[in-house]
């Protein structure tokens, strides 16, 4: 089950989220069910479940600082959570800032355009090299502001901006133009990739989890760490 970190300051307040402490586990188990939230479109029902089953909670706790704007963070499947929460929340509270790590897309059609546009300028998305996760799950699309990091550390940086498919394309009726080397799996790429991860699912600290990490290459929270150490200097 996902968890949530609240903590402020007189400025803002931050909301962390987590995911699963198996990568594996949840990645090798997702699927593509989506549901509809109102005015911004479909989402992962996924996603948007643990993020409902931490709403109460946390908006009791966000109640006793109504005024102070929301910085809202995650990694991985925490990341998505985040962003369904940044998206619920910017109707009624001031965003400051939605920054993910390692996210899996959220949206489906018009909803990545929705969350886009909601959140213009505060949305920042970073990914690690390779990163696979954030390529799934497949007829998702991407938003915000991206921020990839090469196998040497350096960043570059490209706006993702969700815009109808071409006549004739597969799948969902938008796409994201986003850099190449963050183009979504395809269906039969995603399943193959479920399927290898099961076939290697390992209890932490396990030697099988070698094998799983390879298949996730550079999706580690340290491995986002160390580079964005690399930038601070």
């Amino acid at each position: 089950a996902a968890q949530g970190f609240l903590a402020w300051t007189p400025e803002l307040v931050l909301v962390c989220f987590r995911g699963t402490e198996s990568t594996a586990d949840w990645l090798s188990n997702l699927n593509v069910t989506t549901r509809t939230i109102r005015g911004i479109g479909p989402v992962h029902a996924g996603f948007l479940g643990q993020f409902q089953a931490l709403q109460p909670e946390m908006e009791r706790l966000l109640g006793a600082r109504p005024e102070l704007p929301l910085l809202i963070t995650g990694h991985s499947l925490g990341g998505a959570i985040a962003v369904v929460a940044a998206a619920t929340w910017a109707s009624r509270r001031a965003i400051q800032g939605l920054y993910t790590y390692g996210q899996p897309a959220v949206g489906q059609g018009k909803a990545a355009a929705s969350i886009g546009s909601a959140l213009s300028g505060r949305y920042h998305r970073l990914v690690n090299h390779n990163d696979i996760v954030p390529r799934v799950p497949p007829g998702f699309q991407h938003a915000g502001h991206l921020l990839r990091f090469d196998g040497q550390g350096r960043v570059t940086e490209q706006e993702t901006t969700p815009r109808p498919a071409p006549a004739g394309a597969r799948g969902s009726a938008f796409e994201a133009t986003t850099a190449v080397d963050d183009t979504m799996l395809s269906a039969e790429d995603f399943e193959t990739l479920q399927q290898q991860l099961r076939a290697t699912t390992a209890p932490p600290g396990a030697r099988g989890q070698e094998r799983m990490l390879g298949l996730i290459s550079d999706h580690m929270l340290p491995d986002y760490l160390g580079k964005i150490r690399q930038q601070l200097g």
